[in-house]
């Protein structure tokens, strides 16, 4: 009896960054046939988004999702319209978080997923994010495969699950993935300004450079 070809597509939440652009170079390695999707939210750094075409461009990815939704924004943004608009109480979160941010791509992904028979849906979290953001763990990643499976028919007949691979591994980590698959870094966007260059300055940046270092200390 012939055995059935293992479906070895996937949807890539895809930001341009470094951690979803090592993330693509480890899936395309391992054999996944890659659909990136990258969502323009209300705010948006443009040069996140040339940052995505620049680097599918060079590895030849022409068909991607690029998905808008202006009413979603951080909480930067929404604080300043909360202020003006409504009274009451208003959660004091770190100026850059989305609320339910992973709930409303995976949701999105799935969509898609459910339209083009795909089974996994990827995210480029690292072990880094997990103390950060409320969305980043385990427990989260196993409520959205139960819900997929309870609702979706990608869920209960082709397995659809949501994966965060690299939950457990440290920038260290990624430096060691980004240089073991020659990862083209400086492509990526991690400023949070829009300048034509990194600022240097900014948590992003500074971030950014830590990498750099991690990664140039293994090539050698």
């Amino acid at each position: 009896m012939q055995k059935l070809k293992e479906n070895k597509s996937c949807l890539l939440l895809f930001s341009g960054g470094i951690d979803s652009t090592v993330l693509l170079y480890h899936l395309l390695h391992e054999g996944y046939e890659v659909i990136p999707l990258t969502v323009n939210f209300n705010g948006r750094n443009y040069k996140e988004l040339e940052a995505v075409k620049r680097i599918l461009k060079l590895i030849g990815i022409s068909n991607f999702l690029e998905i808008d939704l202006p009413f979603i924004k951080e909480f930067v943004s929404l604080k300043e319209e909360f202020l003006k608009n409504y009274d009451g109480k208003f959660l004091n979160v770190k100026g850059y978080y989305i609320p339910l941010r992973n709930m409303i791509f995976v949701s999105i992904a799935a969509y898609f997923a459910e339209i083009y028979s795909i089974p996994k849906i990827f995210s480029g979290h690292t072990a880094e994010d997990v103390n950060k953001l409320p969305d980043v763990n385990i427990k989260f990643v196993n409520a959205i495969n139960e819900a997929l499976y309870e609702g979706s028919y990608a869920g209960k007949i082709l397995g659809l699950k949501y994966e965060m691979p690299f939950l457990k591994l440290s920038k260290l980590d990624i430096a060691r993935l980004a240089v073991k698959y020659s990862v083209p870094l400086k492509y990526t966007w991690s400023c949070y300004n829009s300048f034509e260059e990194h600022c240097e300055f900014c948590d992003g940046c500074k971030n950014r450079n830590l990498f750099f270092y991690f990664a140039s200390k293994i090539n050698k």
